[in-house]
């Protein structure tokens, strides 16, 4: 049995790559399901692998689903809580998706996990989170253009012109010449 098994997950893993998804999604169902023949293991990495594909077919409640019952083992699986984040994002669950963020962020503060937090933020009204977060991004991505960029945008969008424009301006001392045709318009 655990031959099979094994089988079954390197077929599925062809079926995904091979942009297969649905039948890559029922042979991970199979796995689940025989759960009792498997490792423990296998079985959540299968809920995680099919999350995964469910996320990318835009079956967000099956995704959030499945990541939950990866992360009911891993709870600190950043991946698996910025890919859970992103399901929550696309089903309106704001609130969820911070939390799930936050706890990402305090086990590996990357810029690309502020970024998606402070989108997150501007999705729940919350302004004054989402320019700390995209502050941040710039921190952590010092000299990066389109960090900056971000920024002076939210900045010039909450209608704070002088820090948008010290930002422009921060931008232009490190990497003259790559601002946006509508940033030097703002600017």
């Amino acid at each position: 049995e655990p031959a099979h098994a094994d089988a079954l997950r390197i077929h599925a893993a062809l079926l995904a790559k091979a942009n297969r998804r649905e039948e890559a999604i029922e042979d991970y169902t199979r796995l689940i399901s025989s759960g009792a023949a498997l490792k423990a293991d296998a079985v959540t990495q299968s809920f995680l692998d099919r999350g995964r594909l469910h996320l990318e077919g835009e079956e967000w409640s099956a995704a959030t689903e499945d990541f939950s019952k990866y992360l009911e083992v891993y709870p600190d699986d950043v991946d698996a809580l910025t890919l859970r984040a992103r399901a929550e994002l696309a089903q309106n669950e704001v609130a969820k998706a911070i939390t799930d963020l936050t706890l990402a962020i305090l086990k590996k503060p990357a810029s690309d996990l502020y970024a998606l937090r402070a989108a997150a933020f501007d999705q729940f009204h919350e302004s004054a989170a989402a320019l700390a977060d995209l502050q941040k991004v710039v921190d952590l991505q010092h000299g990066i253009p389109d960090a900056y960029q971000k920024l002076a945008e939210r900045l010039f969008q909450d209608r704070q012109f002088g820090k948008a424009a010290e930002t422009l301006d921060s931008l232009a001392a490190s990497n003259a010449g790559h601002l946006s045709a509508e940033l030097r318009l703002v600017r």
